[in-house]
């Protein structure tokens, strides 16, 4: 299997759906798990982004893989804001595709 490199990104900037890829999960659950096992152990496994220029000529980091952590970490961010936490991530590693839409799609299906 080909391993996908690794990027820092903000947090703030990953999309978590896009009108060129079909939704991902229509119900994404409780994320109270998620969450203490992130504060427990870090990010585990970096979610799968896809890395894509839009009209504009603007990178996207459109989330295909890991919607859960990363909404697990927004709660803890938004947590954060509000003085119940301590977050320290402002920025998170992902790994990077950057193919076309049909192989994004496919990658998406893992």
């Amino acid at each position: 299997m080909h391993q996908l490199p690794l990027e820092t990104v903000p947090l703030s900037a990953l999309q978590l759906e896009h009108d060129d890829l079909p939704p991902i999960r229509l119900t994404r659950g409780d994320l109270t798990g998620m969450t203490q096992s992130i504060r427990d152990h870090g990010l585990l496994t970096p979610p799968v982004v896809w890395k894509r220029l839009d009209p504009g000529g603007e990178f996207q980091w459109v989330v295909l893989d890991g919607i859960r952590r990363v909404l697990a970490l927004r709660k803890m961010e938004e947590a954060a804001r509000a003085g119940r936490t301590r977050f320290p991530l402002s920025r998170i590693k992902v790994f990077v595709f950057e193919g076309d839409r049909e192989h994004a799609i496919r990658v998406s299906a893992i």
